[in-house]
């Protein structure tokens, strides 16, 4: 009977130490990681220059938007109940499949987050006033039914 005096575990660990290559001895601990590419890992005495340039890249970018304004469409400028009420086109043979649509239509162009953020408050003016007109219409036709 053969008795063992270490794990397999570790005989594999003993066994893959015989067999590797002396390894170099550096002072600076590598972030990198054997068999994946260098970029993949960041070494970690360039992450701050590279975090510093990645932030100037931003800046550069903001600064190149606020250059460029994005012009305000047109539709943005109908604030007046009476504007929003005509681009929906709310008629009374309207039934709720079609106002539910009407609400996502309108919303896909007027919602503050579909918008430049330099305009989101008045998308955000139309579409306050487009759900009440939505929600109204709604009503008047749960307000007609008779169960």
């Amino acid at each position: 009977m053969v008795v063992l005096s270490s794990s397999i575990f570790q005989s594999v660990l003993d066994r893959m130490a015989e067999e590797a290559p002396e390894a170099e001895d550096d002072d600076i601990p590598s972030a990198s990681v054997r068999g994946l590419k260098s970029g993949f890992v960041a070494d970690i005495g360039k992450s701050i220059s590279t975090a510093a340039e990645a932030g100037s890249a931003y800046r550069d970018l903001d600064f190149i938007r606020e250059m460029e304004p994005v012009p305000m469409p047109a539709h943005l400028g109908r604030l007046s109940p009476d504007d929003v009420a005509a681009d929906l086109a709310i008629s009374a043979e309207d039934t709720q499949a079609d106002l539910a649509q009407r609400r996502r239509a309108f919303a896909r162009l007027n919602h503050p987050d579909q918008v430049d953020p330099a305009y989101a408050d008045k998308a955000n003016i139309r579409m306050m006033i487009a759900n009440r007109l939505i929600d109204e219409a709604l009503h008047r036709l749960g307000a007609g039914r008779k169960d």
